[in-house]
This record gives structure tokens, C-alpha cells and sequence, in this order.
């Protein structure tokens, strides 16, 4: 996540109307750098996918994916 609302705005689903907070906007960046493990994902539908990504402290994240609007956004993420 670079940090920047536009960009995260993409990557995150959210209700129509509504805008990604500031702080889980900050929170994210204090994430980045993360590497994606992609042998990891697993779509589930359609629509729905996980992925296992390591932020750069160490903690793994699994990210719940819904492809929505033409692209993959992130709905929800866990620990791993």
C-alpha cells in the first residue's frame, strides 16, 4: 500500500459513498513494505480469493479478496 487515498481507495472494498478512514490509511502504510506469497492463493469463488502476505516486521496477514468493479480488492486481512 503506497499510503496514498486514491490508491488505497482502489485496493480496499468499501460501501459505495463511503471513503477509506485516514487512520486505517496510515495504518496500512506502516505495513509496507509487504511480500506476497503467492503460492498462497487460493480462490474460493468467482469472486473471493486469499492471500498470505509478510509485512516488513515479520507478521504474516492473510488478505480476504473480493474481485469487485473490474479488480481484486481487499475486504478484510488476519493474522496468519
Amino acid at each position: 500500500m503506497s499510503g496514498q487515498p486514491a490508491k488505497v481507495a482502489r485496493a480496499v472494498a468499501m460501501p459505495a459513498g463511503q471513503k477509506v478512514p485516514a487512520s486505517a490509511i496510515a495504518a496500512l502504510k506502516a505495513l509496507a513494505p509487504v511480500t506476497v506469497d503467492t503460492a498462497s492463493y487460493t480462490q474460493n469463488s468467482p469472486n473471493t480469493a486469499n492471500l498470505t502476505v509478510t509485512d516488513h516486521h515479520g507478521t504474516r496477514w492473510t488478505l480476504h479478496m473480493i474481485f469487485t468493479q473490474g479488480a481484486w480488492a481487499v475486504l478484510d486481512s488476519v493474522h496468519a
